[in-house]
């Protein structure tokens, strides 16, 4: 016999990584899989304690899962529902192909966002023009899988009306959620998670023991006191989460002073059967208990803490959390205890973030109202949140796009002082925070929740010509431009035009022309160039990093028109010395491409490696066209329009402007051939192709306008499938461009051509697309 190395492997116990040796008899490897978390996908979490006393729970709940499409665990708070929910999950991963999901709810205020969440645990492909609700039905119809909804209670119409049209719509899908109620959807089937049980060799004593030895590493359960313990794990009625805070003071008091003050502060309810209301007056007395341990510094700390939703940074709590009782250099050592009391939980990765279970942020949060400090506050928390939101938003228009992921771990929070500002009469506060997150909300491609965010504030200040309101205007007519809210966006150009018309102020201007200009591209586009170089004059007197927007979309207008005093003019600018960013080596390449310098296009292009994700985009298309090589000295793309009619923009507006060329947040995995390879393993390893779809769609606008009727329709075909299989589609303004010219290729090519060449689209590989674009106009035969 010999033993073989396996590897590392996380374990169902959902603890660290594991290293697995397999017996070899006689040679003969044992064939079965390992059972073990890597054999299937899943966002399981980490758990850093062991799990005790419930293997029977887990075999019956396991059993419920397999036979029903919705069981619920019910129970009071601290009973283990979660941690219960998440082992039966484990045990279910080989049984579901595509996997079991953890979607927790407990940091979720908002009814509006349920649909979201469930569909980010997922992984489900964003969408801007269809709802969160609608995405999550065209994505799990066809997949088998468990989803385990943590933490329902407190939304729980929704969150039922929600799942109940998951389990209709999707015949493969099992939910396991989790309440202190049901969720009184038909087909439920209900599982109360009882306590632990308690007696000498119980669950509750071989709980109490593990985790006080995490505390004191000499801890055991002795003749001598475990009549303590059992008579302590007894009167916190076996709940886990109360044997835990328990435990978790026994680095500062004896066994018998714990019972002590059990004694004095806390009472168990005592009886027959429990209703609702006296589990969580159950709950609140062990809060209570747990609270009154606390110095009067610790529950000052405690109760301003809860204005976080879902976790926050030392930072954070220190410019929230201090005031008169307590003083900034202070919050560190108090936040360091009440980490240690298990009543703040500490997480280094990806970031350093703390956080309160849910059940002690809304008791800490009720603390807060009695106080009276609740308003004081959320109004600190809104305001450190709008000097984040601000920060966050110079670094993005910057082009540091690393700020995205850290600004995500505080969407809640953003979230959550939005709608404070909101209710609480702060309109200029709730519009600046909104202002100062559009940027964030649209390289994340959330434009409708962006525009909600803005209308919901413009609706609360008054209608002047301040920066702030002329911002929050234009940025709102750009997304309701990008929705295609027809209604709204005639309200907000109203309010556009009559902030313009009585504004002097340089920012004001420049801002309300660059987003009135996306309204006048498809009927005047030599006012929407009039207005583009006048917001582009005014943004850069005010100093303002958005100048470049409307210099780079006055590359589309100059395109269109043909208009060499334009192209001079953009000329002049990129002498600017606006550095090496991204949009000045775009706009230098764009130059030349408008200039018929194809050689120098080719060369730039080829030996430049971008590290921006949307200049990488830029510069293959401008690659591409290069290499058609059109005529000598005719303008790029200014052939005849064709049957088209009508300015061809490209899918969709630019992430930092009104129009433009738009790239959701991947490269595109096209690369022509002499691209290096270490840039094509880059771009194949990119996490969606939706860029190459938008690539696509552009260039079958251009075959469409001068007359290549197959290859336009071969564009559209792959576009098309591209974008379905990434469950995405054009936002308002492309799409209407977009049916024009399937319109037109329809009508040149038949039905029968043009279904033909769609479907070779479909299956075309991308590294021939732009073979198929170079191949040029040819004889439509019928």
């Amino acid at each position: 016999m010999s033993l073989i190395d396996a590897g590392e492997h996380r374990l169902k116990d959902l603890g660290e990584p594991t290293r697995i040796y397999r017996l070899m008899v006689d040679g003969a490897d044992d064939p079965r899989r390992l059972r073990t978390l890597e054999r299937a996908p899943h966002n399981l979490p980490l758990q850093l304690s062991s799990f005790i006393g419930r293997q029977g729970h887990i075999t019956e709940v396991t059993d419920l899962v397999r036979h029903s499409r919705l069981v619920t665990l019910t129970g009071i708070g601290g009973v283990g529902k979660t941690r219960l929910s998440l082992q039966v999950a484990a045990e279910l991963l080989d049984e579901f192909d595509h996997g079991a999901w953890f979607i927790e709810l407990a940091p979720l205020t908002e009814a509006s966002f349920l649909a979201d969440t469930i569909a980010s645990a997922l992984s489900v492909p964003q969408d801007p023009t269809v709802t969160a609700e609608g995405r999550l039905m065209r994505f799990l119809p066809d997949r088998r899988a468990l989803l385990v909804v943590d933490n329902c209670e407190h939304l729980i119409d929704d969150v039922a009306t929600l799942i109940d049209s998951i389990l209709r719509s999707c015949p493969d899908v099992h939910v396991l959620a989790t309440s202190r109620e049901g969720l009184a959807v038909s087909g439920e089937v209900l599982w109360r998670v009882p306590s632990l049980r308690v007696d000498d060799d119980a669950a509750a004593v071989e709980l109490f023991a593990d985790r006080a030895r995490l505390v004191q590493p000499n801890f055991a359960v002795t003749g001598e006191n475990i009549a303590a313990v059992v008579d302590l794990c007894a009167r916190l009625d076996g709940i886990p989460l109360a044997i835990e805070l328990a435990t978790a003071r026994l680095k500062m008091l004896s066994l018998d002073q714990i019972a002590q003050h059990l004694n004095d502060r806390f009472r168990l309810l005592t009886g027959g059967s429990r209703t609702a209301v006296e589990r969580q007056r159950t709950l609140r007395a062990m809060m209570d208990w747990s609270y009154d341990l606390l110095s009067d510094q610790e529950r000052a700390l405690l109760r301003r803490l809860s204005v976080f939703s879902d976790g926050f940074t030392y930072e954070a709590a220190e410019e929230v959390c201090s005031g008169e009782t307590l003083a900034g250099f202070e919050v560190l050592d108090l936040l360091g205890r009440l980490v240690e009391a298990s009543v703040v939980t500490f997480d280094a990765d990806p970031r350093p973030r703390y956080r309160l279970l849910e059940t002690v942020r809304q008791y800490a949060l009720d603390k807060l109202v009695d106080a009276e400090e609740a308003d004081e506050a959320r109004l600190r928390h809104a305001e450190h949140f709008r000097t984040t939101s601000k920060r966050t938003d110079a670094s993005v228009l910057d082009g540091n796009l690393q700020v995205i992921a850290i600004a995500t771990d505080d969407l809640a929070n953003f979230r959550g002082a939005m709608t404070f500002a909101s209710e609480a009469g702060q309109g200029p506060l709730a519009l600046e925070l909104a202002c100062n997150l559009r940027s964030y909300f649209w390289n994340r491609m959330m434009f409708r929740e962006s525009l909600n965010w803005l209308t919901s504030a413009l609706d609360r200040v008054a209608d002047d010509a301040s920066p702030l309101v002329a911002a929050g205007t234009a940025y709102a007519l750009t997304e309701a431009n990008n929705m295609g809210d027809g209604a709204l966006i005639l309200s907000l150009a109203a309010r556009a035009r009559r902030i313009l018309a009585i504004s002097t102020d340089d920012l004001t201007r420049g801002l309300l022309a660059n987003s009135l200009a996306s309204l006048e591209m498809f009927t005047n586009v030599s006012r929407a160039d009039e207005l583009l170089a006048e917001a582009t004059t005014l943004l850069r007197n005010a100093e303002d990093p958005r100048w470049k927007a409307p210099l780079q979309n006055r590359y589309l207008s100059a395109w269109l028109m043909n208009s060499r005093e334009s192209e001079q003019e953009i000329l002049s600018l990129l002498d600017d010395p606006i550095g090496a960013t991204a949009h000045a080596r775009v706009g230098r390449t764009m130059f030349k491409v408008l200039a018929e310098e194809y050689e120098d296009v080719i060369a730039s292009t080829e030996t430049l490696d971008p590290l921006d994700e949307w200049e990488n985009v830029m510069m293959l298309l401008y690659r591409m066209h290069a290499r058609e090589r059109p005529d000598a000295r005719r303008p790029p793309w200014s052939q005849s329009r064709g049957s088209l009619g009508c300015p061809v923009r490209s899918p969709m507006g630019g992430r930092d402007g009104t129009l433009g060329w738009h790239t959701s947040n991947s490269v595109t995995s096209m690369q022509p051939s002499r691209a290096s390879s270490r840039r094509a393993h880059s771009t194949r390893t990119c996490r969606t192709r939706t860029t190459g779809g938008n690539v696509a769609w552009f260039w079958s606008l251009v075959a469409t306008r001068r007359g290549d009727y197959e290859a336009a329709a071969v564009l559209l075909g792959s576009a098309a499938a591209t974008f379905e299989n990434a469950s995405m589609s054009l936002l308002a303004f492309d799409q209407r461009l977009v049916e024009e010219s399937r319109t037109a290729v329809r009508g040149a090519l038949g039905e029968t051509l043009y279904g033909e060449l769609l479907e070779k689209g479909a299956t075309i590989a991308w590294e021939d697309l732009p073979l198929v674009h170079q191949q040029g106009p040819r004889t439509v035969t019928r």
